[in-house]
């Protein structure tokens, strides 16, 4: 079975640790625990940013896990499993709009929620890695090929490359900070110094003359095209 980083969003103490200790038992590194919004996101820049959340409805605060997980896709891509006691139909609708890939209902049983992760971590990352993405009216980036074509021309990107520009390319014009680039870009694992720069200054060589990649405050990158 494969392992993900997962951030569990739960304001209850003890199904938080069981589900936690479910997670470990079986490879999964849980980066993780969260009881409210302000710190779930505090994940988002920081070495730990997680490929999953489970995240309960119920938390600490004015708004609901389905507005943590919104705050999230704002700014990176992640995977979603709700959590919750119940789930009438406003919930499921408010749900499908951060395109979910998994329900559990409380209290959480181990098999559904190890399945559950291992069947809904595979269609993410396989619809994640195959979508291709226009630049231009003659270019094409695809992801699961690691590939640009530009005005006919292939051009071969690096993995980190293409890792890189997909995530800078799901937010355009819009700020991601390093800590986010380099987590969703090397997954986990610790980049040299310096990593993050000489592959941005990589991909730009490669890049059509209308995407630009720009740093920002010294505080991370944005791509425009």
């Amino acid at each position: 079975m494969k392992s993900y980083r997962i951030l569990i969003v739960e304001d209850e103490i003890i199904p938080a640790h069981y589900i936690k200790k479910i997670l470990e038992q079986n490879g999964h590194i849980v980066v993780g625990i969260s009881d409210s919004k302000e710190s779930a996101l505090n994940y988002l820049h920081s070495k730990k940013l997680p490929e999953l959340i489970l995240m309960d409805i119920k938390i600490k605060g004015d708004e609901d896990g389905i507005e943590v997980a919104k705050a999230f896709l704002g700014q990176t891509q992640v995977a979603i499993i709700y959590l919750s006691a119940y789930m009438d139909e406003n919930f499921l609708n408010r749900a499908k709009e951060t395109e979910p890939i998994g329900y559990l209902v409380k209290p959480v049983q181990p098999n559904s929620l190890l399945s559950t992760i291992a069947i809904g971590m595979e269609n993410f990352f396989k619809e994640h890695i195959t979508e291709k993405f226009e630049l231009s009216a003659i270019a094409i980036f695809d992801p699961k090929a690691q590939i640009l074509i530009n005005d006919e021309e292939t051009i071969t990107l690096s993995k980190f490359e293409s890792l890189l520009l997909s995530t800078l390319i799901k937010s355009p014009n819009r700020l991601i900070p390093y800590a986010t680039l380099e987590n969703s870009t090397w997954r986990g694992e610790q980049p040299s110094d310096g990593a993050l720069r000489t592959t941005i200054w990589r991909l730009r060589k490669k890049l059509p003359d209308t995407v630009k990649i720009e740093n920002l405050y010294s505080s991370g990158y944005k791509i425009s095209f």
